[in-house]
């Protein structure tokens, strides 16, 4: 028997997901001199762009929303080219961590091909991945309660842990942040269906409540906002009138019981959520900026330079971000327009913007608002696309997770959101998106004819 191309492609694809969805950062090989190593879905990347290149991606490519976007992530990326070698030049960052850092953010970005592709050459198989979407949800929620019970460890940088990373659940993710920020991506379908689709309402909503209850229990404050802003922004817009009077009545309701447990709950979780204090976020700023030095930061990898920042308050997470971002910051007052490199921020900068604008300097974070711009733009000028009316919400989550995540950095939340954005333009002249029915390769089966 022959096996087609096409199936091929599509089998690898679908094998992309299942990893990217489910399997821990794990490295198969260690990169000497470097804190990462490659992984299963490197090497499954890698396959499903040799197959595609070049027809293929050409082919994808005469996609005018595709071209449109292509075009403003290569002057992104070229800016962020420059920066590297900026860096290495300036002696500012090593030139392996650089181009490792520059090579993941064009591995994240080839994902808009796989989606692309999927819709195109597989959307009568989608009965394949039936239960999906609300698995994924089953399958982390019940990995987090294993996890906050003390009965498995964790996965982070690559090795497996016998114990949380910073006592925080995180499935099978690097991190809360991770694992919070992924889920996110899931909660617009939910929301979608809850308004858009006849049946099955009570288990949609009951899948959105996991998502938020595996959110909480992670720890991660910004996600959990995140979320209430994502679902009232969504209910506003898809609900009718008494739906929204409704809505409005009750949200007093719920955040005047999320106060009250969260002033008397006792545990972790409600602890964590308590720390916050604005008067000593303040004083941590101040002495953080007091303290700042790139060269110390360069040189010996501290995120912080005076300890009396780090124990102001009782919010550890806030002061150890703080005084990361000021080190950064001091970096970025050296070169404004280029930035230090990319990798300069290490592992993780405690967010997106900063990130950014330190890695490749207000040139670069000029060109990523541009590119996000022009997505916006893109997904608002076919507000009717179901697909792309649920792409447009998850990139409004992940530009509110920015702010204190390295949301578009994460791999696991990058290369899927990149998927989606393919898949959903692809979608654009198929008379069958136009039905509330029609079928969509992520969702379950009740979601399809």
């Amino acid at each position: 028997m022959i096996i087609k191309k096409n199936n091929i492609i599509t089998f690898l694809i679908s094998l992309f997901i299942i990893v990217v969805a489910f399997f821990p950062k794990l490295n198969l090989f260690d990169i000497p001199g470097s804190s990462t190593g490659i992984r299963i879905e490197d090497l499954l990347i890698a396959l499903i762009i040799i197959m595609l290149f070049p027809k293929k991606i050409k082919e994808i490519n005469k996609d005018v929303n595709i071209k449109e976007i292509l075009k403003c992530f290569l002057i992104y990326i070229g800016v962020c080219l420059i920066s590297t070698i900026w860096g290495v030049i300036n002696n500012y960052i090593g030139v392996l961590g650089g181009a490792l850092y520059f090579l993941r953010k064009i591995e994240y970005f080839v994902a808009i091909y796989f989606g692309y592709y999927y819709y195109k050459n597989n959307r009568k198989d989608y009965s394949k991945i039936n239960i999906f979407l609300d698995f994924i949800i089953i399958f982390h929620f019940i990995f987090v309660l294993l996890q906050y019970f003390g009965l498995v460890g964790s996965f982070h940088a690559g090795d497996i842990m016998s114990t949380l990373t910073q006592n925080r659940v995180s499935s099978t993710f690097n991190g809360a942040y991770e694992l919070s920020g992924f889920l996110l991506l899931l909660v617009p379908f939910y929301v979608y269906s809850i308004f858009k689709l006849n049946k099955y309402k009570i288990s949609n909503i009951v899948f959105l409540l996991l998502i938020f209850f595996i959110i909480f229990i992670s720890q991660s404050r910004i996600s959990l906002l995140t979320f209430i802003i994502l679902v009232l922004l969504m209910f506003y817009k898809l609900s009718n009138n008494k739906r929204k009077k409704m809505f409005v009545f009750g949200l007093p309701i719920i955040l005047v019981l999320g106060l009250i447990a969260i002033n008397f709950g006792n545990s972790k979780i409600s602890d964590r959520l308590k720390s916050v204090s604005f008067s000593n976020s303040i004083n941590a700023t101040v002495c953080a900026w007091q303290y700042k030095s790139f060269d110390v930061y360069k040189k010996y990898g501290y995120w912080y330079t005076n300890m009396n920042c780090m124990n102001i308050g009782n919010d550890y997470s806030w002061n150890l971000r703080v005084n990361h971002w000021m080190q950064l910051i001091d970096g970025l007052l050296r070169s404004p327009l280029f930035g230090t490199g990319l990798s300069v921020t290490g592992s993780a900068a405690d967010g997106e913007f900063v990130r950014i604008l330190s890695e490749s300097g207000f040139i670069g974070l000029i060109c990523f608002v541009l590119l996000i711009k022009k997505i916006l733009d893109l997904l608002n000028k076919h507000r009717n696309n179901k697909y792309l009316y649920i792409s447009k919400y998850i990139l409004i989550s992940m530009l509110i997770g920015s702010i204190f995540i390295d949301i578009f950095s994460a791999s696991k939340i990058s290369m899927i959101f990149w998927l989606f954005i393919g898949y959903s333009f692809a979608s654009l002249g198929d008379k069958n998106e136009k039905s509330d029915n029609s079928k969509w390769f992520w969702l379950h089966s009740r979601w399809s004819k």
